[in-house]
Parts: structure tokens; C-alpha cells; sequence
């Protein structure tokens, strides 16, 4: 039975979440892909491995000094690339903390133990989470996967480095895919070991999320596409959940059991029918509503999904450019979403956690298994 507790703090939940909603003038997250470098090569990654389009520093200042004080804008998501090949990083997170920022990172974790103690003090005092990629418990594969031999035994090290460091609170993210949709009890397990206690699952995407990139071609082989392989998921999910339970980690697991499956089927369909409107009632979507997505070489956008930019942060305000972003709010508040979004993988579990919480008699299934699961 569902507690009393946590019924009240979903409900205060919902009317934070209506306030995000009701028109609010400013984003609460900045989700930016501060460069386009990178020291990997994934095999499923766009990423044009270059810096040279990368927001100038000083220009990186003036927008964070616009979005702290002005919108107000509360916390910043960092990604890439690889947001540590930026030479000047320490330069942005001593910057973000100074305007007390809240920072999250999310890293291949392949340059720690090149960090200096005076960097490392940063990190301490900046970043609040540091998402680590981390995609199969296997190293051989992990290296294969990430696409650079010794991956996998640098980023165990720098592991080791950052947990005697105390903080930031570390999490692992992996990207699931037919290759390695059998890893994820094995994860889970690891991450025990390693005295990681978060945990992030996502389904690849067949598109690109990088600004005039084309999609790998192969990208759409390492998909899910048959029925045994998304029983096989439905399986190693469920053995997933188990070990998280025994080991005491904090994982999506209970919510990527719920859209895994459906996200992988519908890649399959003709239809540009949204999936994610076959699981909730009142589908709402989070991001759109309450972020902006700053792309490697500056251009505004809803999400990371999305191509239609607005506009470039080099040129124009973070406000102005937020502003413009008030037609995609419009028409998502009428039910209106482009096709693209069938496409979404990483924002899918916040937004079913979203529209339970707004439409809560319609979706009362939903919001009753997510209270359970611990997914609110």
C-alpha cells in the first residue's frame, strides 16, 4: 500500500510541477553541451570531435551571469563531447560555483587521474553529481562499446580517485542497446562493488543529437528490433531490479521496465503516432517546459532531440532566445508535439513521472506503481 508520506510528497510534487507549467518566464535547467570534442569514439556517437564552434569562455560568463541573476536559471547540466577535453572547464565550473550554481556533469571519466589537486578541489566544490558512462560491466566490451582500447582501466582509477575524494556524488549512465542489454544486472553489481549507489539506464537512439550531424548508419543495427531480444530485455530488467533491491541502489530500472520495450517497438512502426501517449494519459513533456538545450557550437534548442533551433547563444541572450522557445511551449501544452519526439530516450522516465503527477486520477495506475517502485 502506497504511504502516506509519499502520497503528500507527490502531491506537493504536482503543484510544483503545475507552477513549472503555468508559464514561468524562465527555464530551472540549462542543459549544455559545452564542446564538441571529445576523447572517444563511441560507437553510437555523433559527436563532431571538434572544439573549434565551442562558446567562448567569456561569452560562457556573460550567460551564465544573465541566467543566474536575471531569469533565474538554477542548476546546469554539463555535457559534451567529452566536457573535460575544454582546456578552460575549470575556468567555467570555478565560475558556476561562484555564482552558486547547482552542477551536474556527465563525463567518460578518462581524465581524472590527470586532474591537479587544485582541480580536483574545484570539482569538489562545483559539481554536485558526476554522471559517469560507463556501458557494459565487461571491460573488453566497455572498450569496444566506448570505442578506445584502456578505457574501461582508466575510468575504474579515476573511480578510485573520485570516491576518496568524497564528493561529487557519483552515478553510472549507460546507453542499452542489443549489445549490451544482457550488461544490466551485471551493472548493477559493479556498481556495488565500485560503492556507486546510482545508477541510469537509457535506450539508444537511431538519430543524431549533435547540431548538423547525420546519424551513424549502422546506428540503427545496434536497436532491439526483434521480439526475443525485447523479451530478453523485459528479463535482465526484472534481474536488474532484483539486484539493485539487494544491494541497495538507487536505479530507473522500475521506470525503463514501463517504456524500454514500447520506445523499441515503435522505432520498428511506420506510424509517427507517439509511444509515449500509449502509456499515460495527458502526456506531458518536462523538458520542453522547464529546460533549453545549449548545443556545442551555441544553438538554442527545446531539447537535445529536437533540430529546430531558435537562434545561437554567441549572438543572442539566453532570454530572448527562451522567449522564442515559447511556440514549442505553446503548442506542447495543446497536445501538440513534433514527430521527432518518438525519438526522445533519455527524457521519456521524467516525463511519465510528470504526467502521473498532473493528471493523477487519470494516471493513477501509473502514479501508484511509480510510488511503489521509489521512481517519485
Amino acid at each position: 500500500m502506497i504511504s502516506i508520506r509519499k502520497g503528500i510528497g507527490a502531491l506537493r510534487d504536482q503543484r510544483s510541477m503545475n507552477f513549472l507549467y503555468s508559464g514561468k518566464r524562465s527555464p530551472v535547467m540549462i542543459n549544455w553541451a559545452i564542446t564538441g570534442g571529445c576523447n572517444s569514439k563511441c560507437i553510437f556517437c555523433e559527436v563532431p570531435f571538434s572544439t573549434s564552434k565551442d562558446v567562448p569562455l567569456q561569452r560562457m560568463h556573460e550567460l551564465i551571469d544573465e541566467m543566474m541573476s536575471h531569469m533565474p536559471v538554477r542548476g546546469f547540466h554539463l555535457v559534451g563531447g567529452e566536457p573535460f577535453v575544454r582546456k578552460d572547464i575549470w575556468d567555467i565550473l570555478a565560475y558556476l560555483h561562484k555564482r552558486k550554481a547547482q552542477v551536474t556533469v556527465t563525463s567518460n571519466a578518462t581524465f581524472v587521474d590527470r586532474f591537479t589537486p587544485p582541480q580536483l578541489e574545484i570539482l569538489r566544490k562545483a559539481v554536485g553529481l558526476l554522471r559517469i558512462s560507463i556501458d557494459s560491466a565487461d571491460p573488453p566490451q566497455n572498450d569496444e562499446l566506448r570505442g578506445v582500447p584502456g578505457t574501461t582501466e582508466r575510468v575504474m582509477k579515476s573511480i578510485h580517485i573520485l570516491l576518496q575524494e568524497k564528493r561529487p556524488d557519483l552515478a553510472i549512465t549507460t546507453v542499452v542497446m542489443n549489445k549490451n542489454l544482457t550488461q544490466i544486472p551485471h551493472l548493477c553489481r559493479l556498481a556495488a562493488r565500485l560503492g556507486i549507489f546510482s545508477l541510469e539506464f537509457q535506450p539508444i537512439s537511431p538519430i543524431s543529437i549533435f547540431n548538423g550531424t547525420h546519424a551513424i548508419e549502422s546506428k540503427i543495427d545496434l536497436v532491439p528490433r526483434m521480439p526475443v531480444e525485447w523479451e530478453c530485455l523485459n528479463r535482465v530488467i526484472d534481474e536488474g531490479i532484483t539486484e539493485a533491491k539487494r544491494y541497495g541502489l538507487q536505479t530507473n530500472l522500475p521506470t525503463f521496465k514501463l517504456y524500454a520495450v514500447p520506445y523499441f517497438r515503435s522505432l520498428g512502426q511506420s506510424s509517427n503516432g507517439l509511444f509515449q501517449k500509449e502509456l499515460m494519459s495527458d502526456f506531458r513533456c518536462m523538458k520542453i517546459n522547464r529546460s533549453m538545450f545549449v548545443d556545442f557550437d551555441g544553438a538554442a534548442r527545446p531539447c537535445s532531440i529536437l533540430s529546430s533551433q531558435v537562434g545561437n547563444v554567441k549572438q543572442e541572450s539566453a532570454q530572448q532566445l527562451w522567449n522564442k522557445l515559447g511556440a514549442f511551449r505553446y503548442d506542447e501544452k495543446k497536445g501538440e508535439l513534433p514527430d521527432a519526439c518518438k525519438y526522445c530516450f533519455c527524457h521519456t522516465g521524467e516525463n511519465l513521472r510528470a504526467s502521473a503527477l498532473l493528471s493523477p486520477w487519470k494516471n493513477r495506475k501509473l502514479l501508484s506503481y511509480l510510488l511503489k517502485n521509489d521512481q517519485i
